[in-house]
C-alpha cells in the first residue's frame, strides 16, 4: 500500500518497540519529509507501521504521520522530480554544489536531513535529491544507486568523497563540505584538502577510501 508523510517531520526507526517507550533510546536512520511518498510494507505494531522510501530505506514511522487515503495540502504534493535539474553537467554539478551550501551552518544530527539537524549522509542525499537525483542516503557507494567509483584524481565539483563511516561533498579547489559532529565544529562546515588552507583539516585527507560520481558512468558512455 502507498501512503505519504503528512507531517512536517516523521522520524524513521529501526525499533517500534521501543520507539514507544522511550523515542530516545530508539536508534533514528532518517527522517521522512512533509509529501514524500512511502510504501507500507507489514502491519502496524505499538502504533508504529513499518515502512520503504522510494530511495530504498526501511524502517517504522508513527501511524499518525502517515497518510494512505483524505486530503493534504496541494503543496506538500508538488512534483517529485525524477529528472536532474539541469541537462548540463557543470551546471548541475554547480547546482548539487550549491544545493549543499544551503545547510551551511545547520547543527549536526544523526539521521537527521532537515535545516534543524543533518547528518553527513544527509547532507550529502538531500543535495542531490533537491538537484532532481535519488542517491543511496549512507556513507558507502551501493550497487544500484547512481553514485559510481570515480578515480581520486579525477574528483570534481559535486563529486562525493568517502571515508570510514562518513562522507562529504567536493566543492572543487582542495574544498569539501560536510555535516561533522567534531568538537568545534558541530554541524555543517567547509573544509579543505590542502594544508595552507585556513581550512585544512589534517586527520581527513589520509582517510579517504573513495570518490562517487554521479558523472562517472555517464561519461564513461
Amino acid at each position: 500500500m502507498q501512503a505519504v508523510i503528512n507531517v512536517a517531520i516523521a522520524p524513521l526507526t529501526t525499533n517500534p518497540a521501543l520507539w514507544a517507550q522511550n523515542p530516545q533510546q530508539s536508534r533514528l536512520v532518517d527522517e521522512l519529509l512533509l509529501g514524500m511518498p512511502v510504501e507500507i510494507t507489514g502491519e502496524a505494531e505499538q502504533h508504529m507501521v513499518p515502512v520503504r522510501t522510494f530511495y530504498g530505506y526501511t524502517g517504522w514511522v508513527a501511524q499518525g504521520g502517515l497518510l494512505s487515503t483524505g486530503y493534504l495540502r496541494a503543496d506538500a504534493l508538488a512534483p517529485l522530480y525524477t529528472q536532474p535539474c539541469e541537462q548540463d553537467q557543470e551546471k548541475l554539478r554547480a547546482a548539487i554544489a550549491q544545493a549543499a551550501k544551503r545547510y551551511l551552518g545547520t547543527p549536526y544530527r544523526w539521521g537527521g536531513k532537515t535545516p534543524a539537524g543533518i547528518d553527513c549522509s544527509g547532507l550529502c542525499s538531500m543535495a542531490y535529491l533537491l538537484c532532481g537525483i535519488s542517491i543511496w542516503r549512507d556513507s558507502e557507494l551501493k550497487e544500484g544507486y547512481p553514485i559510481h567509483p570515480a578515480h581520486v584524481s579525477d574528483m570534481r565539483v559535486g563529486d562525493l568523497v568517502y571515508f570510514p563511516g562518513h562522507v562529504a561533498l567536493y566543492l572543487g579547489n582542495g574544498e569539501y563540505i560536510h555535516s561533522t559532529a567534531r568538537a568545534g565544529d558541530n554541524g555543517v562546515v567547509i573544509n579543505s584538502f590542502y594544508p595552507d588552507s585556513p581550512l585544512y583539516r589534517p586527520d581527513l585527507p589520509k582517510q579517504i577510501t573513495a570518490v562517487g560520481s554521479y558523472f562517472a558512468r555517464r561519461e564513461a558512455t
